[in-house]
């Protein structure tokens, strides 16, 4: 068992690490009833086996689970205990199927669905992999006409607000970005938004919704697919919005809200790019200009200047200084 440090506390567990005569039990106490309240109940013959992360944000549990098949119960006598939290699970791998409220929902991979606590459920899977927010009923309660009805309803991958959701969540994954407590909080709330509308938030919810939470996941996937394709020449906002299905004036609307434009961003992207390889040693043997078309630029004169504004030295006298500096170092 090993507790990250950091002020976004992480947990994280295996099987593989505990007695085989002591693995359910401290699976169910631990993991069952004291992080996601659910009973653990593993199915058939098969030899128990799970790993867990758990992360903890203020008003939200965060949990990576993988298990050998088996049944995760929330049952009548558990509903008593005053959790009315609601567990939204994402299938990673595997398939699952949820029961609540009469009704049966088998989840794909990359499928989701809710389980509110308040009712019984049960969730049964083979050998899969999922994750799992454990939010308060109450952060989303405002932003639908029903929150328990919203439960056992499947959200198919395809859904906008899910795959946007499960970007976000990598970038949650990537421990050191929730170092701070307001990132933390602010990232929770962004969460809150986009479960809300991938459980189908009213109008006015919706729109607070689409505002804040969803906004702020789409120009995380907007940044990160500008960083994916730097070296390509011809990426511009028509092309980003093309990718990300919307148009290219929220994606400009979107990095105004940040103070910056979609030129600058991407500019400046290019820029870090090739004063890193500059900097390398392992590239000290390319021409100053193939570094410049690596990092997406295709004028050199135009790099030549861009860069000297932007570090106050030329291309080349960076990359003396720095590889200089490196052999001193011994690097």
């Amino acid at each position: 068992m090993q507790l990250a440090t950091g002020r976004c506390a992480a947990l994280r567990f295996s099987s593989s690490e505990i007695p085989e005569g002591d693995r359910l039990s401290f699976c169910r106490e631990v993991f069952g009833q004291e992080i996601v309240r659910l009973d653990v109940e593993p199915s058939g013959d098969h030899v128990f086996h799970f790993d867990a992360e758990l992360r903890f944000l203020p008003g939200l549990r965060f949990v990576h689970y993988a298990a050998s098949p088996g049944r995760l119960k929330r049952s009548k006598a558990t509903v008593y205990d005053g959790d009315d939290d609601l567990a939204f699970f994402v299938n990673l791998e595997g398939q699952c199927a949820v029961e609540q409220r009469g009704r049966i929902v088998i989840l794909e991979p990359g499928d989701a669905v809710a389980i509110a606590h308040v009712e019984p459920g049960l969730f049964t899977h083979a050998d899969c992999r999922w994750l799992a927010l454990v939010i308060p009923r109450s952060a989303i309660a405002g932003f639908l006409p029903n929150v328990e009805d919203a439960a056992a309803r499947l959200i198919p991958q395809e859904s906008d607000a899910l795959r946007l959701l499960r970007g976000y969540l990598g970038l949650l994954r990537q421990g050191n970005t929730m170092a701070d407590p307001e990132i933390g909080r602010l990232a929770a709330s962004h969460i809150y938004d986009l479960i809300a509308l991938a459980l189908g938030a009213t109008q006015d919810g919706g729109a607070i919704a689409r505002g804040r939470g969803m906004a702020a996941a789409r120009l995380h996937a907007i940044k990160r697919d500008i960083l994916r394709n730097l070296e390509n020449q011809g990426l511009s906002v028509a092309t980003i919005a093309t990718a990300q299905r919307v148009t290219p004036r929220y994606v400009q609307y979107l990095f105004e809200n940040e103070g910056t434009t979609f030129t600058q961003y991407l500019l400046s992207m290019r820029l870090a790019r090739a004063h890193r390889f500059l900097a390398n040693p392992r590239h000290a043997g390319r021409r100053i200009a193939d570094i410049a078309y690596a990092a997406g630029f295709g004028d050199l004169s135009h790099f030549n200047r861009a860069f000297r504004r932007c570090y106050g030295q030329s291309p080349s006298e960076w990359r003396g200084e720095a590889l200089v500096r490196r052999a001193s170092d011994g690097d």
